[in-house]
């Protein structure tokens, strides 16, 4: 915490797709790196970002507590940053918030909790996508919190100062069973410890005490593991722990090396990830760096890594509360500024903002920091780091937001590295116009971007993309993930999803499949649009799109494809078609919506 002036018929024949596994390759280098300004500006200023499970962007609008959210929706092409790349207005939240907790949850919906600015400080709301549109219910719930678990005594201030208790900006993260765990900055102390935490369930939209971690975490940044286990280097930097899901335990580790990464005022930190190779990488506010080893449930080893390059002047820079991501080819993006200096390093936020890309050394090397980078407009960046956000898009760039309505992709300069890419196994339907799918390494190599206390848009979750005949491309919506893990490798591991509405248009056309995470593609493989029905349909068009359905089984029978689905339209009462079909002649899923349907005699 700082105090900080900051701007039914359903009949299922099962049809299974296996597919061989295709790993992405390195590419050697070739790529221009490069920042790309969005030909469309964003609505209104906008600062944090998360990436939705059906492709799109939400933006909170950044004045000093909002509660305007934007989406920003791809084109045709996925692309993010082009002239037909959409910005939009979503329905706003209830409370005002700024920095506060985010997630993207496991069944596609968003939790936002706390807030250091704004009236959400001891609140969290639910957003659902799938409700926002005109006349639909309110996309945003309420997540009550019962009394006793957040210090609810608030001490009123002046909008421009921080509130002083509740989560305000606090850390969170998803855990393996799908709750996430938040370390609130004023939890209601335990014994003499006010190191408590929460845990939030979305299945049964309530509120738990989680367990008590060994020393503060206000101000941090937490880094999952490849075990799902968090590793933090706790507010004061001379302490560190991990979080094990298992037994619902904050066990004590190993001291982080020497040179403490927190600032000496405002006891900023910068961002924590997780590299490729499995070891955990913070950068400090004071320019310092730090990289951990796990040993299974055993201590791990700190080690110093190299230092974040000096500003042209000579002086130390660092991530004071600032955005990193992790790019497909294992490096990392940091935006960084000047380190806190003066008396007691009273100047804590200082522009200008920099840019330098991290390389690991695999084997247990430090690697080493980049040049300097150019910047997002070619000029001097002139405002401190810690407004700033990064987000892992699915085509690989990095998504970034200064505060202000004009936002940037950087593009990496080499292509994914080895053994990132997920791999398809089966896809299969559920019966109700979903679709399952199941294989290995859905999850990526990191959670993808981070900055810590004040912003989580972790996005190491599956993404479906549908790609038509004319190369026109959109996504499915994904939910109930079977992981929320990180470097999953050949564990077994599944996601359900449904498909863009553009499919449910095209009259059984047929897509190309392809699963990303944080860059990273699966192989492609084939599905087919549903075909629609309609017993009541007159028209001498029949095309068995949504707009131009069939109006007998027959016809849909000869056109869908094979592990087809066809979508009966009901109404109110059954409708028959008077017809005899003797057998399917393929496998295919028959489904009715709208009401029940009852076909031949």
């Amino acid at each position: 915490m700082k105090t900080r002036s900051k701007h039914p018929l359903s009949v299922s024949l099962l049809y299974v797709h296996a597919v061989a596994a295709l790993a992405l390759l390195a590419v050697p280098g070739a790529l221009l790196a490069q920042w790309t300004p969005l030909v469309n500006q964003a609505p209104g200023n906008v600062q944090t970002l998360l990436l939705l499970s059906d492709g799109t962007v939400m933006a909170i609008q950044s004045s000093a507590a909002s509660n305007v959210w934007y989406r920003l929706t791809p084109d045709a092409h996925g692309s993010y940053s082009s002239k037909d790349a959409q910005w939009t207005t979503r329905a706003p939240m209830v409370s005002t918030r700024r920095f506060f907790t985010s997630a993207v949850m496991a069944d596609g919906r968003v939790l936002v909790a706390g807030a250091e600015y704004g009236t959400g400080w001891n609140t969290a709301e639910v957003y659902d996508s799938r409700n926002d549109y005109a006349g639909g219910p309110n996309p945003w719930t309420a997540a009550p919190i019962p009394g006793g678990l957040i210090t609810s005594n608030n001490n009123p201030q002046p909008p421009q100062f921080s509130n002083t208790a509740g989560f305000s900006d606090s850390i969170g993260m998803i855990l393996p069973n799908k709750s996430v765990l938040i370390a609130p900055v004023y939890p209601v102390p335990t014994g003499f410890s006010s190191n408590g935490t929460v845990i939030y369930n979305p299945g049964t939209n309530t509120w738990t005490a989680g367990p008590v971690a060994q020393n503060s975490q206000n101000e941090v940044s937490w880094v999952k593991l490849a075990d799902s286990t968090i590793l933090v280097i706790d507010k004061g930097g001379v302490t560190s722990e991990r979080y094990y899901p298992a037994t619902n335990t904050w066990v004590s580790d190993n001291t982080p090396p020497a040179g403490n990464l927190y600032s000496g005022n405002g006891a900023e930190i910068g961002a924590g990830l997780l590299l490729p190779d499995g070891r955990g990488f913070f950068i400090g506010a004071t320019g310092q760096t730090a990289l951990y080893t796990p040993n299974g449930t055993a201590f791990g080893t700190w080690v110093q890594g190299p230092a974040v390059p000096n500003d042209p002047s000579g002086n130390p820079q660092g991530g004071v509360d600032a955005p990193a991501a992790m790019m497909v080819n294992g490096r990392i993006l940091c935006a960084v500024s000047r380190s806190p200096y003066g008396a007691s390093n009273t100047t804590v936020f200082n522009p200008p903002t920099r840019f330098y890309e991290y390389n690991y050394a695999p084997n247990g090397g430090i690697g080493s920091f980049s040049a300097a980078l150019n910047t997002p407009s070619g000029g001097v960046e002139n405002y401190p780091c810690y407004v700033s956000n990064m987000l892992t898009l699915p085509d690989g760039n990095v998504l970034y937001s200064n505060s202000t309505t004009q936002l940037y992709t950087y593009s990496p300069t080499t292509g994914p590295i080895a053994g990132g890419a997920p791999v398809i196994t089966s896809l299969s339907t559920n019966g109700d116009a979903s679709y399952h799918l199941g294989g290995t390494n859905f999850n990526g190599i990191s959670a993808g971007s981070a900055y810590g206390d004040d912003a989580q848009s972790d996005s190491n979750y599956p993404l479906v993309q549908l790609t038509d005949s004319s190369g026109n491309l959109s996504y499915g919506r994904t939910f109930n993930w079977s992981s929320t893990g990180v470097q999953t490798g050949a564990l077994s591991v599944s996601t359900e999803f449904t498909l863009p509405f553009a499919a449910f248009r095209g009259g059984g056309a047929s897509y190309s499949l392809v699963l990303v995470t944080n860059g990273f593609a699966s192989n492609p493989l084939s599905i087919s649009g549903p075909i629609w029905v309609d017993f009541n349909f007159n028209s001498f068009f029949h095309t068995g799109s949504f707009d131009l359905p069939f109006n007998s089984f027959a016809s849909a029978i000869s056109n869908v494809p094979v592990g087809g689905a066809v979508i009966f339209k009901g109404y109110n009462g059954p409708i028959s078609d008077p017809e005899t079909v003797a057998s399917l002649s393929k496998p295919m899923t028959l489904l009715s919506t709208g009401g029940e349907v009852t076909i031949g005699k």
